[in-house]
């Protein structure tokens, strides 16, 4: 006996089995996984940041979206652990925190691929805010031009380290003086010679103009233009807006000059020591009961002459010398405010324009130098 049955099509509804019904259960484990997955990606391997401020402009400008691995200066572990994927530190329209901040995991980093060089671009949290979590803290991106264990100074706006100059990147750009005919400088001209921003003063004929020296002196030569002068501050002239905000004599043209801690340096807590790594040992190190009083230095209220550092420092500037507020304002960057690097700018928008003339197509997929 045969069973021709077998030979028949099956039905429709016997091929196809029925789709499953996705309950709330479900639900909630698929966006769990893809919160992990996300989670896992942003903390371990890169993340999208645009450049917010002109800092530095001539290298990076304002409206780049740049591509940030998270494992190039070492992967730092989260410290933070428990913190909403794709918003920073803070929720939109609540207002509150985007993390659980009393939930901490200890700092730790793994080897470097690459470690941070003289001149690399670096992305940091920035030291100064003490609203957040360490890992929760506003970006920053600047140039590390001071190493740990390197003694630095900056010479007429130009960095030397250990005695040597520090070339300065193609990108980097001051502050010109730009006298004219009377004639404006117009976007055109701008965009053209790569100019970053101008500003008119009191004097309708003259203009603060910030350029790289190429772009200066292209402009120089343009007939309307009768003179352009470097802005620069003299030696010695004290601004109490640079770190450490003591009459030091030094100014962002003239700072220094400073060694920068490296892990195990034994720095004697004289008095000007004691302004310079202060913040360094009291903040970031974790001794909030330094004091210093009657020409000595205390911790948890025991007299100390030195103190050996636990971590390595970092020094960073902006490439737009005369606009940006860098280690010459505030100080030291610890490592374990280190976020990454920049490896790709993928767009680029002029926030000055409309949208549809804003894209920058020759910044598009652009390496960041």
């Amino acid at each position: 006996y045969m069973d021709f049955n077998i030979f028949r099509k099956k039905k429709n509804n016997e091929e196809k089995p029925a789709a499953q019904k996705m309950t709330p259960k479900k639900w909630a484990k698929e966006i769990l996984v893809f919160a992990l997955i996300i989670t896992f990606i942003h903390t371990f391997i890169g993340q999208n940041y645009a450049i917010p401020t002109p800092s530095m402009e001539g290298s990076l400008l304002v409206g780049d979206k740049m591509v940030v691995t998270k494992f190039s200066y070492g992967v730092r572990s989260p410290l933070t652990p428990l913190a909403l994927p794709l918003v920073e530190n803070t929720l939109p329209l609540i207002g509150c925190k985007s993390y659980i901040p009393f939930i901490k995991i200890p700092y730790a980093r793994t080897d470097a691929p690459s470690p941070i060089a003289h001149n690399s671009i670096v992305v940091f949290n920035y030291p100064l805010d003490s609203n957040h979590n360490i890992d929760k803290k506003a970006h920053y991106v600047k140039r590390c031009v001071g190493l740990p264990g390197d003694i630095l100074e900056v010479v007429n706006g130009s960095v030397t380290i250990n005695g040597n100059a520090l070339p300065d990147m193609p990108g980097v750009q001051w502050l010109y003086l730009v006298k004219t005919d009377g004639s404006g400088i117009s976007k055109k001209l701008m965009d053209q010679l790569e100019i970053s921003e101008v500003k008119p003063t009191n004097v309708s004929s003259e203009f603060l103009v910030f350029a790289t020296p190429k772009s200066a002196e292209t402009l120089k030569g343009i007939p309307f233009v009768k003179q352009i002068q470097r802005y620069q501050l003299q030696p010695g002239a004290t601004d109490m807006s640079i770190f450490p905000q003591k009459d030091f004599g030094w100014n962002s043209d003239y700072f220094g000059p400073l060694y920068v801690p490296k892990k195990g340096w034994k720095v004697i807590l004289n008095e000007r020591n004691f302004a310079l790594y202060e913040r360094a040992i009291r903040v970031y190190e974790n001794n909030p009961s330094l004091k210093y009083f009657n020409g000595k230095a205390y911790i948890a209220g025991k007299p100390v002459d030195t103190y050996t550092f636990k971590m390595d420092y970092y020094f960073m500037m902006g490439d737009n010398r005369h606009n940006s507020e860098d280690s010459r304002f505030w100080g030291f960057v610890p490592e374990d405010h280190i976020v990454g690097k920049p490896v790709l700018i993928w767009a680029s928008m002029d926030q000055a324009e409309p949208f549809y003339k804003s894209f920058r197509w020759n910044r598009f997929m652009k390496i960041p130098e």
